[in-house]
């Protein structure tokens, strides 16, 4: 997966890119190696927001919140995309098997 990381108004320090490229890398077993990831972080007011956006042949996988620490919302946001992924490859495997 290729990750790119982006900051608006916000200094990122390497143990934040290091952690959230080792937590994406939890998601690599379902995507091809072309696969993009963009990582957004932006400051507003007391909080940083981060964003998460996977596109991978067409499909798209996003996930958002703030928090004081960037790091908690990472941890949080990968939990979600997880969920979002395991749902999707659910319900086409529900569909292929109903149309058979």
């Amino acid at each position: 997966m290729k990750i790119t990381i982006t900051s608006r108004k916000v200094p990122l320090g390497k143990s934040f890119t290091e952690r959230t490229e080792k937590k994406l890398a939890k998601l690599d077993k379902f995507f091809e190696p072309d696969t993009q990831a963009e990582v957004t972080v932006s400051q507003e007011r007391n909080l940083q927001r981060v964003e998460i956006t996977i596109r991978n042949n067409g499909m798209i996988f996003r996930a958002e919140d703030a928090s004081p620490e960037a790091n908690e919302v990472v941890d949080k946001l990968v939990d979600i995309l997880f969920r979002q992924i395991r749902k999707n490859k659910t319900r086409l495997a529900k569909n292929r098997i109903g149309s058979e």
